[in-house]
């Protein structure tokens, strides 16, 4: 939000102003439920095997940029990539909202929300 925390996920400077209350509740409670485009998962296998997941932050003719939690961003050279496929899940863990008190998670999305 603002200049705090990782460039990982969908900006939360003015998400309130473009989602709802019940949006934001939804978005945290169920985060497969609706997935911003650009946001996607994407898993890619190299021809050696290797896999890897994370949402693509750029892409080139030759270079493939998936970025991971904490918005640490791996490059993948196009050409050694075997398999692309976009995943169901988004990257946002289910449950967070676990983690919060009734009080605490409502206190988010009033934060969150204009």
């Amino acid at each position: 939000m603002g200049n705090i925390g990782a460039d990982f996920g969908p900006g939360l400077t003015e998400i309130g102003s473009k989602l709802g209350k019940e949006v934001i509740y939804e978005s945290i409670i169920n985060p497969n439920a609706g997935v911003s485009m650009g946001f996607e998962t994407w898993q890619i296998t190299l021809k050696n095997g290797t896999v890897a997941m994370g949402i693509v932050r750029s892409e080139t003719n030759d270079e493939l940029v998936l970025a991971l939690p904490g918005g640490v961003a791996n490059s993948f050279n196009k050409q050694q990539i075997a398999e692309r496929k976009k995943l169901p899940n988004t990257m946002m863990p289910s449950g967070l909202q676990s983690m919060f008190s009734q009080e605490d998670l409502v206190n988010l999305v009033e934060y969150l929300a204009p």
